[in-house]
């Protein structure tokens, strides 16, 4: 296999980020039009949805903001994802790549070893994340598309032509 020698850099996607806040506002209001109602299950129903939308709104807007430049990197030395955490992972260091699917995303996972874990810096964001993604079965360093000017599809297999080009094993 031709090794490839250039990088990947991918950098966000100002017009998806910006239709993501717009899709969790509008749930927002849905949430406020069930808060309305009378009945203890819609009023329940409709403040869990402003909770889970309007933290989601909240990071998206803050992304929308901070995320300028590269945010993933694929190169010969490794993989980064600056949402994850600012270091390269080494290809050696990752020992799988598999795909986390829910029914309107596909996210990219790469499962690391534990002395990787220890030795990256996670965002906080990362961090808080790391006990729930592992609950829903996606154990590794979460790489979404959604921010981003790319596919799944292109995403998923540019890693691993870069891993398995680099990893160290035939």
């Amino acid at each position: 296999m031709k090794k490839p020698k250039d990088t990947i850099e991918i950098s966000a996607s100002l017009p998806r980020m910006a239709m993501m806040v717009a899709g969790c506002a509008g749930f927002i209001a849905i949430g406020l039009v069930l808060l309305s109602v009378a009945d203890w299950l819609a009023w329940i129903i409709g403040l869990s949805v402003i909770i889970f939308f309007g933290l989601i709104a909240t990071v998206s807007v803050w992304r929308l903001f901070t995320l300028r430049g590269n945010v993933v990197t694929l190169a010969p030395e490794g993989f980064r994802d600056i949402r994850i955490a600012p270091q390269i992972v080494r290809w050696s260091e990752i020992e799988d790549v598999g795909t986390w699917r829910s029914p309107s995303q596909k996210v990219m996972i790469l499962k690391v070893d534990g002395d990787t874990w220890k030795r990256l810096t996670l965002t906080p964001l990362a961090q808080r994340s790391r006990t729930g993604n592992i609950m829903l079965g996606a154990d590794g360093l979460p790489v979404a598309t959604a921010e981003l000017k790319v596919v799944y599809e292109n995403l998923y297999e540019d890693t691993m032509r870069y891993w398995k080009a680099y990893r160290g094993k035939p």
